[in-house]
């Protein structure tokens, strides 16, 4: 399979498509695993795949000329966005951008060039579902994982959720016989692939009210293995056991929004809280040493531990009844959460990885410095990865202070969880 933009395989691309197909290579493979350069990223496999599958081929163009159309100089600050400022900024960030991103030409081109490939995509997916006994199911999750991320790098109302029912239904029909099992390299493209659908059905669930950890939870057993076998390549860099608690946490959330919280809920959330805290980070990310050829020890401990801190900190907000007996506090979890992202700055290839920490901490943040630090740490993600669920994430933030200053509704007692689940905003933050 030819793997070089310049092999003669990609002699009938127009000049628009290898230029998006380069950006893809260059700079969206870099967003989407661990670690980024030949041998180390398996996505950038997906390239030759294309080739063969017109609907991959304009899809993953789409992608990368809408993540390349993110890519402008950002006038917005921390203390701009707190109208800390003389700086006058909207009162809706995410409209801002959208200005923005029309008002300059080679993003607003790109823009327009990534929704004309998203259509292609579209209408070649159709055809081929026409005759679905014929279709390769491995190029198809791929192609849907690439449908997702489109909608999570575009700003504003994301439609993400519509796209992973699909995917629930296309992981059953998965075989070796798929022309994406059969890539070789380091680490199974397929089980890659997998792997990212369940982190994006796992995190979805825990800030949207719409039943993703349920869909998926049928399938959390088997595909297990899967994740474990990808851990050292996947982009976020979460020990599955601690993905499999956070899952476990999203599902139990639902027993707890009736007026009184049934005892074994509180039993379970404690239970896990206590799993969380007993799983060895340290050995996990030495253990994982031995799979990755980038040496991260470090900087994969501090993002580990981040999550695992923030899932207690999940738990105790999603079953309010667990924090009278809980061993940790909100604050002391948020502090510890604060500590272990700061020892992963920008320049860390796992910098990526740290958004939904930071989010989960964030949204408990009261002051003004550590508001700042946190809106400054997501315009960084922002710099480093131009993924619009990062303003939307933003822009959560801005409100659930706002309310908690005029103390309508968030306070100890209720929280800024169960208003966002009320007020079904639908973040997926990755």
């Amino acid at each position: 399979m030819p793997t070089s933009l310049t092999d003669p395989s990609f002699k009938d691309l127009d000049d628009t498509s290898r230029l998006y197909l380069k950006h893809f290579v260059d700079r969206v493979c870099r967003d989407l695993a661990a670690h980024d350069g030949p041998g180390c990223n398996p996505f950038r496999e997906l390239i030759p795949l294309a080739l063969k599958h017109s609907f991959l081929l304009h899809i993953i163009t789409a992608t990368s000329a809408l993540h390349m159309s993110n890519a402008f100089h950002l006038k917005v600050t921390a203390a701009s966005l707190l109208g800390t400022t003389t700086v006058s900024v909207p009162s809706d960030p995410i409209a801002h951008l959208q200005y923005l991103r029309s008002a300059d030409a080679a993003s607003r081109k790109a823009l327009l060039d990534s929704l004309v490939a998203k259509q292609k995509a579209i209408s070649h997916l159709r055809a081929v579902l026409e005759t679905p006994e014929s279709a390769d199911s491995g190029v198809l999750l791929a192609a849907v994982l690439f449908f997702v991320n489109f909608e999570l790098i575009d700003l504003g109302p994301s439609q993400w959720k519509a796209h992973l029912p699909g995917a629930c239904r296309i992981l059953q029909l998965l075989t070796p016989e798929s022309d994406l099992a059969k890539v070789q390299s380091k680490t199974t493209l397929q089980d890659c692939i997998v792997s990212d659908f369940v982190i994006y059905h796992i995190l979805g669930s825990t800030l949207t009210w719409e039943g993703l950890g349920a869909s998926i939870a049928g399938h959390a057993t088997d595909l297990l293995p899967v994740m474990e076998r990808v851990e050292g390549d996947s982009y976020l860099c979460c020990p599955p056991a601690i993905l499999h608690i956070i899952l476990s946490a999203s599902q139990l959330a639902s027993g707890a929004l009736r007026s009184r919280i049934p005892d074994d809920v509180t039993d379970e959330g404690l239970r896990l809280i206590e799993r969380a805290l007993r799983f060895d980070i340290h050995a996990w990310a030495v253990e994982i040493q031995s799979q990755v050829r980038v040496p991260d020890l470090s900087s994969r401990e501090f993002v580990a531990s981040a999550h695992r801190s923030a899932v207690c900190l999940y738990i105790l907000r999603a079953i309010p009844s667990t924090r009278a007996r809980a061993g940790v506090t909100v604050d002391h979890l948020v502090a510890e959460i604060f500590r272990h992202l700061d020892r992963v700055g920008a320049e860390n290839e796992h910098f990526k990885a740290t958004s939904w920490p930071t989010v989960i901490a964030g949204a408990e943040a009261r002051d003004r410095e550590s508001r700042e630090w946190v809106l400054n740490r997501l315009l960084k993600m922002w710099a480093c990865c131009p993924w619009g669920y990062v303003f939307a994430a933003i822009d959560m933030l801005r409100q659930t202070w706002r309310m908690r200053d005029e103390e309508k509704g968030i306070d100890d007692g209720v929280g800024w969880l169960q208003e966002l689940w009320a007020r079904k905003m639908g973040l997926l933050i990755v």
